[in-house]
């Protein structure tokens, strides 16, 4: 018990055991009186969206660009697949608006 009481005091030794400092004292206030919430609402609505009409259709394959072909060895090395990564797809939405997907060439 006394070899515990020891180990403690000589660890305590070690940290710079600094006293709590307290926060300052905010004074107490009461409660906010009622109201009513209001928005400025003074920008006229758009009349064209923002973004991709969903949902998006791949009206030709044949449209498809990929980076060159390379082999993927599993992380075993029993299989090995020859892969053309995609890089780029041609797509529409909704609307008939094209959308474009461009993606990064894989490390090799």
């Amino acid at each position: 018990m006394a070899t515990d009481k020891r180990l403690i005091e000589d660890l305590n030794s070690l940290v710079d055991i600094r006293p709590d400092r307290k926060l300052p004292e905010t004074p107490m206030r009461g409660p906010l009186a009622p109201g009513r919430g209001y928005a400025a609402g003074d920008e006229p609505p758009t009349t064209q969206g923002g973004g991709i009409a969903s949902p998006l259709i791949e009206p030709d394959i044949s449209a498809r660009e990929y980076y060159e072909s390379r082999l993927f060895t599993s992380s075993d090395g029993i299989f090995t697949l020859e892969v053309a990564p995609i890089r780029q797809l041609l797509m529409a939405d909704a609307n008939g608006a094209e959308v474009v997907f461009q993606f990064a060439e894989p490390e090799p």
